[in-house]
This record gives structure tokens, sequence and C-alpha cells, in this order.
């Protein structure tokens, strides 16, 4: 009789076994771990895979997957608003020509105009080597009722479109905290 119930205990525990074993093999092949998040008190986003974020300064440097030097480059920087912080005053000066540093040639601006993201306004320009001679810059600017927020991802022109998903995966993922001019709850 104890034979009997030694057997059944260890089928039992090799059963439990077995099955928790293809429990985890199902889950880890058909449900992919929520993506990195990027986290700061005025906003957050969500970062491409293998992205990596570290605040130096006021700024958070966001750099993709592999190691230096990057091809790619993410900068995202948020300060108290002032009189000038404006969508208007964002949108005014990403529509003129930027000069890198160094560069005796401006900028081509290959796309301005606004849209809508988390709930807020944002001015989105792309400028042909504005930050970088040989690299296009991706700007998204917004202003809350606090703060003044502007992120940049830069990318080399070889490597853009490629990047492309990443940028527009992070762009789309940005979420605002505080209220700001645009919330519903703002108006009268």
């Amino acid at each position: 009789m104890t034979r009997f119930w030694l057997a059944l205990l260890g089928a039992f525990i090799a059963t439990l076994a077995v099955l928790a074993g293809a429990g985890w093999a199902v889950s880890t092949a058909l449900i992919t771990p929520p993506p990195k998040r990027l986290m700061t008190a005025a906003f957050e986003m969500s970062l491409a895979d293998g992205w990596n974020c570290a605040q130096e300064g006021t700024e958070h440097v966001c750099n993709p997957p592999g190691p230096p030097p990057h091809d790619s480059i993410a900068i995202i920087a948020m300060k108290y608003r002032n009189a000038g912080d404006t969508l208007d005053a964002y949108e005014a000066h990403l529509r003129a020509p930027q000069q890198p540093s160094g560069s005796e040639q401006p900028s081509t601006v290959e796309k301005i105009g606004r849209r809508m993201l988390g709930g807020y306004e944002w001015v989105e320009s792309l400028h042909s080597g504005s930050e970088i001679e040989s690299f296009y810059t991706y700007y998204l600017a917004t202003v809350t009722s606090h703060v003044g927020i502007l992120v940049t991802l830069s990318a080399s022109k070889e490597r853009f479109d490629a990047l492309r998903s990443d940028i527009e995966e992070m762009a789309d993922s940005l979420v605002v905290y505080q209220l700001g001019p645009s919330a519903a709850s703002l108006t009268p």
C-alpha cells in the first residue's frame, strides 16, 4: 500500500512539473513583455525594443541597442514654462532652418505641422542637417500649464527609414501628466 501512495504522489508531482513547464513555455512564446518606459514628473513614453535612457542634467538621453558610437539618439528636455514657451513660438522656431554648430549649411525643413499625442497638441517637425549634417532630426514640442517639453530624435540618413518605426512608436506613446491649455477641464 505504501508503494501505491508513493507512486501516486510521484505521478502527481511529475504531472505538475510537466504542466508548469508547458505553461512557462507557452507563456514565453506567446506573451511579449511590456515595453520599457521612460517616466518623468511630467510625462512618460514607451521605449522601442532595446533603447535605454539615462538622465544627464535636466535632459534624458536615449540610445538604441548596441555599442557606441550610435547612429541615432533621442533627447527629451523639460523646463519650467515662461511667457516665451507657446506652441506658436515653438512652431515658428522649428519652421526656420537651423544652423548646426560647426556647419556653414543651414538645415532643410522637411516637414512642419501639429498633431495630437496623449491629449496634447504637439508641434512636429522633421529637419535634415539641423543637429548633425548627415542626420535627420524629428522634433516634438508641447507646453502644459507648467512646463515645456521638447523631444528630439536624430538618426543618420542611412538608418532613418529603418528606425522610423522606433521613432513613431516612442512618439505615439507619449503621455503628459499635467493639465495644460489644451485640457478639456480648463475650458469654460
